[in-house]
């Protein structure tokens, strides 16, 4: 599509320079370089993706970029939406190894109790 829009936008400078005598040309030639040099890069493009075709179908291609453009949008929002999954995730997994901490530590400090009195009365 890009392609096809260059082509479109820098056919008339091409065709007047085109038009000119030799010793014209250089001179439109070396005040217009870009412009004929991107169209002719985009003619080039054009001839080898028609493959034999006078002109480029163009319907066909606004209706495979519409179709893209749609999937693009359904993608990026199931990429958004699994985004949001993981932080879930992530936040109850944090919340999770919290909890294991905390009852950890509560198991080590009630051990720690039960194994003085059982030194204590071991020591008696």
């Amino acid at each position: 599509m890009a392609q096809y829009d260059i082509y479109k936008q820098h056919k008339a400078i091409y065709e007047e320079y085109k038009k000119l005598s030799p010793r014209k040309q250089d001179a439109f030639h070396d005040k217009h370089h870009e412009e004929i040099q991107s169209y002719e890069a985009a003619k080039k493009y054009l001839t080898d993706v028609l493959n034999g075709r006078k002109s480029p179908p163009i319907k066909e291609w606004w209706t495979e970029k519409k179709k893209l453009s749609a999937e693009k949008f359904s993608l990026c929002e199931n990429y958004y939406r699994l985004q949001d999954e993981v932080r879930s995730v992530e936040v109850l997994r944090k919340s999770a190894e919290g909890l294991m901490l905390e009852i950890a530590s509560e198991q080590q400090s009630q051990r720690i109790p039960l194994e003085l009195s059982a030194n204590n009365r071991n020591a008696r």
